[in-house]
């Protein structure tokens, strides 16, 4: 499956003095800068999140199932009935066994899985390889003509869990394809032309967030940010026999699945773009203060701060603040309104400036179209509103013609005389603000109005806890910078 990645996508060259060439200042300025920026973050929002194969060389594992015995491959109708027997049926269908019934008396057949594991880890771009991750047996299951399993999430099931692997053996069979579904993207999983002599493997990861985030996860809230949920087609005839495994970090820690070699290229793009945007404000105090990187869509839930994004915009938002603190820069969540303005006739079509009066003066000082950029509400990234109505031009915004397909949110007509009209368009998102160190403190004071008091209070508590004392106290400075 392919996984989108930044148009520049090739390691950083040096100039003739050894100098990175991502850290000089590019070409067209602010520009390119926030067309570097929002390349990166589109592609950190995808990674490979499901992958699949055959297995080539992969031995016959001398299945023993006790109470059964030895189970031979591919599967006999006979075999299976057996299985039927013995195991414990879900409500979709399907019969499982659990793992202290299986045994593998091929010593080989590990080999085989570790081949799995490691094409799964190389495709899910997690470093580490097959030290850093053990392949846990979870249950063997089989289908059965009219067995499926409708949309379903994976949770984990044990402490570092991060993917699941499904291991195909060989059974003749028609149908049970499975389908992994993230947010609007649905994949089919190839089986690769499996036929029953065939070995393969799926594998899903059942939360995208550990692969990307260099820092400890709670497992219990990974799968309502990151949304992989699977289904598997009915199956027509014949009988579907896998094993299925959980992928786990042998230290139980999620952050061991350590990012891979593209997405750290990628941050350390945005590392060098930093650099150069400080570089340039330095060089031309009239670039861009502060840019502002606009979600897909507003959240309600802002008020309870970082924790509280879903999916890409969570992982964006992640790799943007680490960034960030790296370099001096102060990252905000807000609300953003954009609203233009035009005049139109009875029927609604667009005019130029009208002498509504006869006199020679049209009235109007607008030249007709008009358009303002408005950060409604600023937050810290724990959910604290501690502005209101920050002015910003539109050059700040990172992408390009953020609305150019959207509906407004909201829209209204003013009357004018003669039948003529000025209308009104509003859209509004959430979004990411980014504004270098030294223009932290102006660029609040552009502000309406300010909430120094609850933020100060909010501050002063936290210099009780030992572990906050250091970020609390520099956060406290710049509000006092703000109130003198």
């Amino acid at each position: 499956m392919p996984s989108s990645e930044c148009n520049r996508s090739s390691p950083p060259t040096s100039d003739a003095d050894g100098n990175a060439e991502s850290e000089r200042i590019p070409a067209n300025g602010i520009e390119d800068i926030k067309e570097l920026i929002d390349e990166c973050m589109e592609a950190n929002g995808d990674c490979f999140f499901a992958s699949s194969g055959p297995i080539p060389a992969a031995v016959n594992p001398g299945l023993l199932i006790k109470g059964l015995g030895r189970v031979g491959l591919p599967l006999s109708s006979r075999d299976a009935r057996d299985m039927v027997n013995l195991g414990r049926e879900t409500p979709s269908g399907i019969w499982e066994i659990d793992p202290a019934q299986v045994q593998f008396c091929n010593p080989q057949w590990s080999t085989s899985v570790r081949y799995a594991v490691s094409k799964t880890i190389e495709q899910l771009s997690v470093r580490g390889g097959e030290p850093s991750v053990r392949a846990d047996l979870h249950n063997l299951s089989l289908c059965q003509a009219g067995a499926f399993v409708s949309t379903h999430r994976d949770t984990a099931k044990a402490p570092g869990m991060f993917a699941t692997l499904v291991i195909m053996l060989p059974s003749g069979h028609e149908g049970g394809e499975i389908m992994v579904l993230r947010g609007k993207e649905k994949h089919p999983l190839s089986n690769f032309n499996f036929n029953e002599f065939s070995y393969a493997y799926l594998a899903c990861v059942y939360h995208t967030f550990s692969l990307l985030l260099n820092k400890a996860w709670d497992a219990a809230k990974g799968a309502a940010y990151a949304g992989v949920d699977y289904s598997v087609q009915p199956v027509i005839s014949g009988y579907r026999l896998v094993l299925t495994y959980n992928l786990i970090h042998h230290d139980g820690v999620l952050n061991k699945a350590r990012l891979s070699t593209s997405h750290e290229y990628r941050l350390s793009v945005i590392d060098s773009v930093l650099t150069s945007w400080k570089k340039l404000l330095e060089d031309n105090d009239k670039a861009s203060q502060e840019l502002v990187y606009l979600f897909d869509h507003q959240y309600y839930e802002i008020i309870y701060g970082l924790d509280f994004l879903k999916g890409d915009d969570k992982i964006q938002a992640f790799h943007l603040h680490d960034a960030c603190s790296r370099h001096g820069f102060t990252m905000y969540l807000a609300d953003l309104e954009y609203s233009e303005s035009w005049n139109e006739d009875e029927e609604g079509a667009e005019f130029d400036n009208v002498d509504v009066d006869g006199d020679g003066d049209d009235g109007y000082v607008d030249d007709d179209y008009y358009e303002e950029w408005t950060l409604t509400d600023i937050f810290t990234l724990d959910g604290m509103r501690i502005a209101e109505h920050i002015d910003i031009d539109k050059q700040a915004i990172i992408q390009d013609k953020p609305f150019e397909d959207d509906s407004p949110d909201d829209e209204e007509s003013e009357s004018l005389d003669f039948g003529h009209a000025r209308r009104n368009e509003y859209y509004r998102r959430s979004c990411l603000v980014l504004v270098p160190g030294q223009h932290h403190i102006s660029f609040l004071n552009r502000a309406r109005n300010l909430n120094t008091r609850e933020w100060t209070n909010r501050l002063l508590h936290q210099m009780d806890n030992s572990t906050q004392v250091e970020k609390a106290r520099a956060e406290l400075f710049k509000v006092c910078s703000l109130i003198t």
